[in-house]
């Protein structure tokens, strides 16, 4: 059974997981994307933002350096 996603969402992840990737790359509408990569194109491109505690503290760091 497939899981649709009614809106764009994005999981960010404090680091690349090979794992989460092969997973969310079967549901439509969905991508995954480490605080590395992670720009605000990105941000506006999805309705819906799913962060990992550990990526929270990962974009705070980087954003007060």
């Amino acid at each position: 059974k497939k899981l649709a996603l009614p809106e764009k969402t994005l999981f960010i992840v404090a680091e690349k997981d090979n794992n989460l990737e092969l997973a969310v790359r079967n549901l439509p509408r969905a991508d995954v994307l480490a605080v590395d990569g992670l720009n605000v194109f990105d941000l506006l491109l999805h309705e819906k933002i799913v962060c990992t505690p550990e990526a929270i503290k990962k974009i705070e760091e980087r954003l007060n350096p």
